[in-house]
């Protein structure tokens, strides 16, 4: 029986060992809650320890997409404004 390519990928090993860690950190401390204080001598915030997690994660994914689209914007900007001085020394001619 022949294994599939994909399936000798370390970077799906990886990424199904990290998906199978979450899904036993998340069934382990699906009970448990965390005490937040946001700021000095002000009332804490409970909140459950997964969607602690959960929103971290989100977050970060966010954050991850906004710079990619920032640095890919100024990538593209620049390259625009090369062909654009490119296009301006063909158009000279020399007659």
């Amino acid at each position: 029986m022949q294994v599939p390519k994909f399936i000798k990928n370390p970077r799906l090993v990886g990424a199904a060992l990290v998906i199978l860690w979450l899904c036993y950190f998340f069934y382990a401390n699906i009970d448990q809650a965390a005490a937040i204080s946001v700021f000095p001598l002000a009332a804490k915030l409970v909140v459950r320890l997964w969607a602690l997690v959960l929103g971290a994660m989100l977050f970060g994914c966010l954050i991850t997409l906004a710079i990619q689209g920032l640095w890919r914007r100024r990538h593209v900007s620049k390259e625009l404004a090369q062909s654009t001085i490119a296009s301006e020394a063909s158009n000279k001619t020399s007659a």
